[in-house]
């Protein structure tokens, strides 16, 4: 397993590393900015799985084209899926499927905002008794059981 943190965009960095990779999940926050990320992740996947090579203009020598070429051809990527965190209620979180829907984004499963989080880390405290930890325990069942 391996957990890349994207921060605030897809880098082109990005790009190469998602190409040798099983599968991505993102994470989307309940923001604009978030949802667009997996919008484009997903449409970057579906490029990368229907063939399409990378933007090589920028490079000089062919052998970096070549070698770059030769990653996405050869990529392993078979899938995105995306989880809901930090949702506030059931308001927000229909709308961010809603919008994740009209992109052909279907979430697995939501992670409500729990406070007793946000308190744990402020008092320096282990988390214990963390709603989150059920919700986080279904999704980690449902991965099992699409056998990734």
């Amino acid at each position: 397993m391996t957990l890349i943190d994207l921060k605030a965009g897809l880098e082109d960095p990005a790009r190469g590393v998602i190409t040798s990779l099983d599968l991505v999940i993102v994470v989307v926050d309940p923001t604009n900015a978030s949802i667009q990320i997996a919008v484009d992740i997903k449409n970057m996947v579906d490029q990368i799985k229907a063939g399409k090579l990378p933007a090589t203009k920028h490079l000089e020598d062919p052998k970096l084209v070549e070698m770059a070429n030769k990653i996405f051809r050869e990529a392993k990527i078979k899938n995105v899926l995306v989880i809901l965190n930090k949702i506030k209620n059931r308001e927000i979180e229909s709308y961010v499927k809603r919008e994740l829907k009209k992109k052909g984004i279907e979430p697995i499963g939501t992670i409500y905002e729990d406070p007793t989080i946000s308190l744990s880390w402020l008092k320096g405290q282990p988390l214990e008794n963390v709603k989150a930890e059920i919700e986080v325990e279904k999704l980690v069942k449902r991965l099992e059981e699409m056998s990734i």
